[in-house]
C-alpha cells in the first residue's frame, strides 16, 4: 500500500505543475474552444492510443460538453468547417500520426489545441505539436512516477494528466459560455 501512497503524492505533484504552468494554455484553449460554439460552430476531439479514454470520457460521460463530437467517424476524419475548432489528445508531441494530423488541421486553416508532453531535447527538431497547434498544453507526465528496486520507475500518469487538463479546459469553455449568455 506504501507504493499507491507514493503514486498519490507524485501525482498530485503533477497536477500541481499542470495547474501552475499550463494556466494560461488552458485559458487559451478555453477561449479558441469556445469560439467556435459561440459561432454555431463544432469542437471535434480526437485521442491517439490511450488517449481514447479521454474522447469516451468527453462523449459519454456525465458532464459531455455540448457541440463537442469525434473528429473521426471509423477511419475517415469528418468534414470540418473553419469556424470549427479541435481538440487532440496524444502521449507524445512527436508522435507521427498526432502531428500528421496536426498537420493536416493546419492545411485546412482549422484552429486546434494540442495536449501531450512536451518536447524532449532528443526531440527538438522534429516536426511536433508544441509547434503546429494554436495552443498546446504540456501534460507534464514524461516518467513513470513510483521508483523501482532495478531503478526504473512505474506509474506514468499519461491519461490522468490529459484528463485532468481536459476537465481543466472543460470548466473554462462552461464558464466563457455562461458569461456569453448573460451578455
Amino acid at each position: 500500500m506504501m507504493l499507491l501512497k507514493v503514486f498519490l503524492t507524485q501525482l498530485t505533484g503533477v497536477y500541481k505543475k499542470i495547474e501552475q504552468e499550463e494556466q494560461d494554455n488552458i485559458e487559451d484553449a478555453a477561449r479558441l474552444l469556445a469560439q467556435a460554439l459561440t459561432a454555431k460552430g463544432q469542437v471535434y476531439i480526437h485521442g491517439f492510443k490511450e488517449m481514447e479514454g479521454i474522447v469516451a470520457q468527453a462523449i459519454s460521460g456525465p458532464e459531455p460538453l455540448k457541440g463537442l463530437k469525434k473528429l473521426y467517424s471509423g477511419q475517415y476524419m469528418v468534414q470540418v468547417q473553419q469556424r470549427d475548432r479541435a481538440i487532440i489528445f496524444a502521449r507524445s508531441a512527436t508522435e507521427k500520426e498526432a502531428v500528421s494530423l496536426a498537420e493536416s488541421l493546419r492545411g485546412q486553416h482549422i484552429s486546434f489545441v494540442a495536449v501531450s508532453q512536451g518536447v524532449k531535447p532528443e526531440e527538438e527538431g522534429k516536426p511536433n505539436l508544441v509547434e503546429l497547434a494554436d495552443v498546446h498544453i504540456d501534460i507534464k507526465a514524461a516518467r513513470g512516477l513510483v521508483p523501482n528496486e532495478d531503478g526504473t520507475r512505474s506509474g506514468i500518469p499519461t491519461l490522468a494528466a490529459a484528463l485532468f487538463a481536459y476537465q481543466g479546459i472543460i470548466m473554462a469553455v462552461d464558464e466563457i459560455l455562461r458569461e456569453y449568455e448573460e451578455e
